[in-house]
């Protein structure tokens, strides 16, 4: 393969990748990425309530599964764990609700 080819064949690959990106740049972006918002998180739930009554904050990990942050340590746990924490007192509930059974 002679030189001359192998510069014929890096400018056509240049020239496709910059089309490919021109267009991308014409799609309309989406809502969320407009807004830097989350995808949504479902309706609340009893055990939601709880959990933001009890100072854990929801956030939609990469899996779509919400993950909860823990208020005092700021680790992030699955629901089951922290409804667990709720239920162990190992975090305190202030939001003067019966405690979950």
């Amino acid at each position: 393969m002679s030189y001359l080819e192998l510069l014929r064949r890096s400018k056509a690959r240049r020239r496709e990748s910059s089309n490919r990106d021109e267009a991308k740049q014409d799609l309309p972006e989406s809502r969320c990425e407009v807004d830097r918002a989350p995808a949504g998180l479902p309706v609340l739930s009893a055990d939601h309530q709880c959990l933001k009554e009890a100072g854990f904050k929801p956030k939609i990990s990469f899996g779509e599964k919400i993950i909860w942050e823990r208020p005092d340590t700021g680790f992030y746990v699955s629901q089951e764990m922290a409804l667990h924490l709720l239920d162990t007192k190992n975090i305190p509930n202030t939001s003067g609700a019966n405690v979950r059974r």
